[in-house]
């Protein structure tokens, strides 16, 4: 699949990224479309990247395909846990969604709390079905994530010594 690639940042901890490829989608093509951005996290003093994890996410999507039904679409982390938003048959859900605050995804994008939040977020769009090409308009990709707890005072190892 081609991949198209779009690079994020994480400021304050939370990024936004958008990507208009206007890609073709291949008709009945298991190997689909793949685009991708890139999430880099902010640098800790000693210049490392921070290890943060997802609090959160929202998938914006856009599509053009004059048989909904026909497609699947699937977000994977770069952990490659695959999250389907959108199963083939699907005709409840429209081509212009906004996963999960207008949009039901076909699972859960709770799975993705903890993951790593570096690293390149995959998008996949397949047409599953013969018949009818579309494309993929855009696509927006929305990160919360948590910082990691730095250690507490006179405990390098950021230890919890018994206290709350």
């Amino acid at each position: 699949p081609r991949v198209r690639r779009v690079i994020g940042t994480l400021a304050d901890f939370t990024t936004r990224a958008v990507a208009t490829p206007h890609e073709p989608i291949p008709d009945n093509d298991r190997a689909g479309v793949v685009v991708s951005h890139q999430v880099e996290t902010p640098l800790d003093p000693a210049g490392k990247p921070f290890p943060t994890r997802v609090q959160g996410i929202e998938v914006g999507l856009s599509l053009t395909h004059p048989r909904p039904g026909d497609l699947e679409v699937a977000l994977i982390s770069p952990g490659g846990i695959v999250i389907l938003l959108r199963k083939a048959g699907d005709t409840a859900n429209p081509l212009d969604a906004l996963y999960p605050r207008k949009s039901q995804p076909a699972q859960t994008l709770g799975l993705l709390k903890g993951a790593p939040a570096r690293g390149w977020w995959k998008l996949r769009v397949r047409d599953l079905q013969l018949g009818a090409t579309g494309t993929l308009n855009a696509w927006s990709l929305k990160i919360i994530s948590v910082p990691p707890r730095p250690p507490r005072r006179g405990d390098p190892a950021g230890q919890k010594r018994g206290h709350p």
